[in-house]
């Protein structure tokens, strides 16, 4: 289901997805025209449910401001890699993306926030979770690009060239919880502990147009 409101200044979109059925995938290696069912049953059951919302200002032709809630959820079965009977994962984002335009400089802007959960476990006879193992990671950060304006035309003369001149800055951080009952069951690379870091990248670019094709070099620093 998709619902979007008419162009005005402030703009509503909608989005949901849901699988109502299961829907057998192949959890083998084996290629996609040798998957055949067991004992009259498709193994391998997976259900999708997702959505995303967006809310969008625009304050002129030049300068929109959009923040985005996405929510999701997969559930899957029989996941012999994962040495499990079932597993689900949720997924939780939220964005803020500002692009505008002020004197000679434009700019696009991006605040972002993910929350992913991750959790499998054995099943018993009734359907319940046995030993169920849970893993949380999250990641956040800030996205800021500034460049000129494009004062020319394509080669074509159809649409303002894009500029070939930019700035870029990228900021990370992100953490990963492992709720294992025991420090013994949590990943070697965890060593009993919860994992965090972070990136940090500035970028420089520029290039040139040679008709129509263009040439860039990128200068990077992490």
């Amino acid at each position: 289901m998709d619902v979007l409101s008419a162009e005005a200044p402030w703009r509503v979109s909608f989005a949901f997805e849901e699988n109502l059925d299961n829907e057998a995938w192949n959890y083998t290696r084996l290629p996609d025209e040798l998957f055949r069912p067991v004992d009259g049953v498709f193994n391998g059951h997976g259900k999708v449910r997702q959505s995303r919302t967006r809310l969008v200002r625009s304050l002129d032709r030049e300068n929109r401001l959009a923040v985005e809630f996405s929510n999701a959820r997969l559930t899957r079965n029989d996941v012999p890699a994962w040495n499990a009977d079932q597993r689900e994962i949720w997924d939780t984002g939220v964005a803020a993306v500002m692009d505008g335009a002020g004197g000679a400089v434009r700019w696009h802007a991006v605040a972002h926030w993910r929350d992913r959960d991750v959790q499998w476990s054995q099943l018993d006879d009734r359907g319940g979770l046995v030993a169920p193992r849970k893993v949380e990671t999250g990641r956040e950060g800030l996205i800021l690009e500034l460049q000129p304006r494009g004062a020319g035309r394509d080669s074509l003369g159809r649409a303002p060239a894009a500029p070939l001149s930019a700035l870029r800055f990228v900021y990370d951080q992100w953490a990963v919880a492992d709720r294992a009952d025991t420090l013994g069951a949590r990943p070697i690379d965890l060593l009993g502990e919860d994992g965090r870091g972070r990136h940090v990248l500035a970028e420089a670019r520029t290039g040139r147009r040679f008709g129509g094709s263009r040439g860039e070099v990128a200068l990077r620093g992490v």
